[in-house]
């Protein structure tokens, strides 16, 4: 039926495996010469067509048993064992002194091999993807790390610095209290009565601005490495403020500087009590230090949202946009003399921002020179947010 089908097509057919470049036809002697060979055959043969043949090999292909035409059907490997070698599936026809070759690949271990290959791709394209993903991931990890790390050199060099500036601070108090000492225990018997009054006085308002520096330093030394207790719960904001007010009131009425609370006695927020008395008694300390005599302090609080506004307000000599660049910047620890020469390390402002901080809060200040400042606080007024 087939032979009947293809009779009349020979002559095509014999000239399309001639120049095949997909489908092998071979002729050898049985005595090992090549008769002919097609493009696509000669592409896997090497110098020696021959020894080209390597499993099953020449010799062998010659020894098989030919009572048929038809010798050998199966995978056959042409090549080089030391280069490249290539597996086609072929029959294997002897007449006489002759060897036929026809082979090609098998469709279906070709279309199993192009499955396996596409499937290997996919795997590859997706191994490529996640490597991608990794190395993008480890660059922007790398990234955050490098940054991390620069802001953490750059805190240790900031904390030298403040160091620096609080030894110089506490170097110089120590200084005085030492050599005033030093003037009564060599002239106590020399000296009158008012001058070593004088003398023992300088002394003691020198030990005691000596011992709130270090109080500030020892609570800011605790809040930096976190053993200071955070307890938030709700509070009246005025009863607090009335607290402060009461350890305040003596130090405003030296300069006869009078301090006006507005704030309304039902308002109530979520904040750690002792933190936030620290916070307004540096606030209010600060507003009595640069407010001239007979001047004015204000305390407000108002309710926007979820957060409290918190305002100390004074009518002092105020302060330029470049001192207000510098209020919270430990490297810088800025400072200034209040309106009766009133001394600071600005420590104490660094505690307020490390303390609203604790809370979510933000802490800033709006101020102009000659006009007074408002500084200005949030806390919250419910648990909801805060930093427990």
């Amino acid at each position: 039926m087939i032979e009947t089908i293809l009779s009349g097509w020979k002559s095509e057919i014999v000239n399309s495996l001639s120049q095949s470049k997909s489908y092998c036809l071979a002729v050898y002697s049985t005595a090992g010469e090549l008769i002919f060979a097609n493009e696509a055959f000669q592409m896997l043969i090497k110098d020696d067509a021959c020894k080209s043949l390597l499993n099953p090999d020449f010799d062998k292909i010659v020894g098989l048993p030919h009572d048929s035409v038809l010798i050998f059907s199966g995978f056959m490997t042409i090549g080089t064992i030391e280069e490249v070698n290539t597996s086609i599936f072929a029959h294997i026809y002897r007449k006489n002194d002759q060897l036929l070759i026809i082979g090609g690949m098998d469709m279906l271990n070709l279309t199993e091999q192009n499955r396996i290959l596409h499937q290997m791709n996919a795997e590859i394209t997706h191994l490529q993807r996640q490597l991608l993903q990794k190395t993008l991931l480890q660059e922007q990890t790398l990234s955050k790390l490098n940054a991390v790390n620069e802001d953490l050199l750059k805190a240790n060099q900031d904390k030298d610095k403040f160091l620096k500036i609080l030894a110089h601070d506490l170097k110089n108090p120590m200084f005085a209290i030492s050599g005033f000492s030093d003037l009564l225990i060599k002239n106590f018997r020399k000296y009158d009565e008012n001058t070593i009054e004088k003398q023992l006085g300088i002394i003691n308002t020198t030990t005691k601005k000596t011992y709130d520096l270090l109080e500030e330093l020892l609570l800011w030394t605790r809040s930096q490495s976190g053993k200071i207790p955070f307890a938030p719960r709700t509070v009246q904001i005025k009863n607090v403020c009335d607290d402060v007010l009461s350890l305040l009131n003596e130090s405003a009425a030296v300069k006869q500087i009078e301090i006006i609370s507005e704030i309304n006695a039902d308002l109530e927020l979520h904040a750690d009590v002792d933190m936030l008395r620290t916070i307004l008694r540096n606030l209010i300390s600060n507003a009595i230090k640069f407010t001239h005599e007979k001047g004015q302090i204000t305390l407000r609080a108002e309710q926007q949202d979820t957060d409290m506004i918190i305002t100390v307000s004074d009518n002092g000599i105020g302060m330029s946009q470049n001192t207000i660049s510098k209020l919270w910047q430990i490297a810088d620890l800025y400072t200034t003399p209040g309106t009766k020469g009133e001394k600071g390390t600005g420590l104490g402002l660094m505690l307020c921002k490390e303390f609203v901080e604790k809370h979510n809060g933000k802490i800033w200040v709006e101020s102009e020179v000659g006009k007074g400042s408002d500084f200005k606080f949030t806390m919250p007024v419910s648990e909801v947010g805060t930093d427990n």
